[in-house]
């Protein structure tokens, strides 16, 4: 796959420059990387990511694309560099605007190295999806914000734990970044336009011939043949009446010649001035029928739209009921968003804050399905704090809600805060009741270890 990757590079570049429909651009961009899959989310970390790009432009709305990035992943303390190579293809949706939405889709192959203990080669493939949008800059340069998920074909970041959103799921991850792209085929049309502007200038400062000069030009050339042919008889002795009647003749039928050039040139003037008067005429009547148009669409747009209309009684009440509906789904939604928001003051590090977010949580909403989640981690935020008494009593707390998914985890984490304030008894005791309790949790062999030392 990497070697594929690789071929199409230089065919790539070749194809855009000697292409006559397509066109060409470069780029450079520059974000972030998140490992997702089967660890938690709370194991991995934000990492960056840098890359180049090659778009050719098939059509306006398509074009096939070569990607080279670096990317880092962190995932339950392994730590991974790599280096994607991707072809994908993007579609840009057709919009009024300059500002151009696209989506994509490719596949491509990874290879690098992993710096953990357990250091070994990245050699695997993937497939990506994304979306984002070009906002160009100028004519040769654009903006572009991006984000895209490839999935891998294996289990290799994240120490293959098995531990997160699914078991089943191979090892992805995010990209998300920021990028400018230069396009060079229109750079070099308009170096061609500007090299083409310039001949044609160079001609137009040339004076033309007038008429009159042709003129001149066309008797002097018949000057000059009279006089070498005058010359020749003179010279060789053979001059008689007949020879200059001849001559005669022949100047008055050029004479003649030319004053049908004369009379036609006249006639290809006048005929001229009439086509400059009647193309003066014709945009003058294409301005006045544009000024009536455009009159013409201020007048449609301030009609009433039958949108507008009152509604009926038995659209109201479908409105009523619906709006109630609503209601009830968007209040189920707003306590996820404020959950997930107080999860992200966590990440932040801003652990008293998430404390106080958990408390209000906890006093509107303590028979929620995710009321054990608002303990559990707001014991995890007074242990980040080292505040192992606090935290102990809410990991304790949870064992009030048996069905949280989080029990297993609450009480590994309350024999350790117990054994790290000097309660050796009560620690046993946790990490006892979650061998007993949930024998097959994933936390069952750290217990088991951490039991035995005390």
């Amino acid at each position: 796959m990497k070697k594929t990757c690789l071929a199409l590079l230089p065919l790539l570049l070749a194809i855009s420059l000697y292409s006559q429909s397509g066109s060409f651009s470069i780029g450079i961009e520059g974000g972030n990387s998140l490992l997702i899959g089967d660890c938690k989310i709370n194991q991995t970390q934000i990492k960056p990511m840098v890359g180049l790009r090659g778009n050719y432009y098939i059509m306006d709305n398509l074009s096939l694309n070569l990607s080279i990035n670096y990317n880092q992943t962190y995932a339950n303390n392994k730590y991974s560099e790599f280096y994607p190579i991707a072809i994908h293809s993007r579609y840009y949706i057709p919009l009024q605007s300059s500002i151009k939405p696209f989506g994509e889709i490719g596949f491509g192959s990874n290879f690098g190295i992993s710096s953990t203990k357990n250091d070994g080669v990245i050699d695997n493939s993937f497939v990506l999806a994304g979306i984002g949008i070009n906002v160009p800059i100028t004519n040769n340069l654009a903006l572009t914000l991006n984000s895209q998920f490839n999935y891998t074909n294996n289990d290799y970041y994240d120490n293959n734990s098995g531990s997160g959103f699914s078991e089943n799921l191979k090892d992805g991850y995010l990209e998300a970044g920021v990028g400018i792209e230069v396009n060079l085929s229109s750079i070099f049309s308009d170096q061609k336009k500007e090299t083409a502007q310039t001949k044609r200038k160079e001609k137009k400062t040339q004076p033309k011939p007038t008429v009159t000069d042709t003129i001149y030009k066309t008797k002097t050339k018949i000057k000059r043949d009279t006089i070498y042919r005058d010359t020749s008889m003179t010279t060789t002795g053979t001059v008689d009446k007949d020879s200059v009647l001849s001559l005669q003749q022949k100047l008055e039928e050029k004479d003649r010649t030319l004053q049908n050039y004369e009379d036609l040139l006249a006639d290809h003037n006048n005929k001229i001035n009439s086509l400059i008067k009647l193309l003066k005429q014709k945009n003058q009547k294409i301005k006045q029928l544009s000024e009536g148009k455009s009159t013409r669409n201020q007048t449609t747009q301030t009609t009433i739209s039958p949108s507008k209309l009152p509604e009926t009684a038995n659209n109201a009440k479908q409105k009523i009921q619906q709006d109630r509906a609503n209601s009830r789904s968007s209040g189920q939604e707003n306590i996820r968003t404020q959950y997930k928001q107080t999860l992200q003051l966590i990440y932040n590090e801003k652990y008293e804050s998430a404390i106080k977010n958990f408390d209000n949580l906890l006093e509107k909403y303590p028979n929620h399905k995710l009321a054990g989640n608002f303990i559990y981690w707001k014991g995890e935020a007074y242990f980040a704090l080292r505040n192992y008494r606090e935290a102990a009593e809410n990991f304790t707390q949870l064992e009030q809600y048996p069905n949280s998914p989080k029990i297993d985890d609450a009480l590994l984490m309350a024999g350790k805060c117990y054994k790290l304030i000097g309660r050796p008894t009560q620690a046993r005791r946790k990490f006892q009741q979650l061998l007993d309790n949930h024998p097959n949790s994933e936390y069952a062999e750290q217990a088991r270890a951490l039991l035995s030392d005390l």
